[in-house]
């Protein structure tokens, strides 16, 4: 699975962007699908899918309006919580 971040650069809301990103990728078409689609904070989408994501990333970022970024890994062994003394 891949993933990409879409987020708007105006003031518009994730309803909104997951118009443009309907409109954009234009399933029946061109072929294309999104596996799961999530809305997360700050007006932002994050589209998974299994195949061509490369393709669905060219596509949205020939909209203006939307900005695509890839998803930042974290590394899972790094504790970020103090350790109690007893």
């Amino acid at each position: 699975m891949h993933s990409i971040i879409v987020k708007s650069s105006g003031p518009e809301t994730s309803g909104e962007i997951l118009e443009h990103i309907r409109s954009k990728i234009d399933a029946k078409n061109t072929g294309l699908n999104v596996d799961r689609i999530l809305k997360v904070k700050d007006q932002r989408v994050v589209c998974t899918s299994s195949k061509r994501i490369t393709e669905i990333r060219d596509r949205l970022k020939d909209d203006q309006k939307l900005t695509v970024e890839e998803p930042k890994t974290k590394d899972p062994l790094v504790a970020h919580t103090p350790m109690k003394k007893w």
